[in-house]
């Protein structure tokens, strides 16, 4: 069964209580496959401590997160493991798992743990760098903007 989260955001702040498992994201904390699908989505708060990500703190099986952005300024992990990551962890464990994340960007200011993180990818588990400019300006998402490749919504879902 698809569990589709689509168009949305989140500002506020998600905190758990390191104990056990406890998986935190703004927008999900985990997603467990069956084509579950977290997409156009985009995260302000801060998140932690747990094995934590910016728009999700676990993804696995069949689950696809596409065309996020995570633009937290904070996520911080305190468990043993440490798995943290800026859009969120993609768990590929096990024959014929196939959760992935797609085309999805982090604000390159955004510390990690403390540290800032930069990637390049935005197929990884934190996402591929943008700017504060770039997230603001309503520009970048046109056909020549940075991020045009979210192919964002701004007649209808984003006014």
């Amino acid at each position: 069964m698809e569990f589709p989260v689509k168009n949305c955001y989140a500002k506020g702040n998600v905190t758990g209580n390191v104990t056990g498992e406890s998986q935190l994201g703004t927008i999900a904390g985990r997603v467990r496959g069956d084509n579950s699908v977290i997409k156009n989505c985009y995260s302000l708060g801060n998140v932690g401590p747990g094995d934590v990500g910016g728009i999700s703190g676990l993804a696995y099986n069949t689950a696809i997160t596409e065309n996020c952005i995570a633009f937290n300024s904070t996520i911080i992990s305190d468990t043993d493991d440490g798995n943290t990551y800026r859009v969120g962890l993609v768990y590929n464990s096990g024959s014929g798992s196939t959760a992935v994340n797609i085309n999805c960007y982090a604000y390159v200011g955004m510390t990690v743990n403390g540290s800032t993180v930069s990637s390049s990818d935005a197929a990884s588990d934190d996402g591929a760098d943008m700017t504060s400019l770039e997230f603001k300006n309503p520009d970048s998402y046109n056909n020549e903007g940075p991020l045009s490749s979210l192919n964002w919504d701004f007649g209808s879902v984003w006014k």
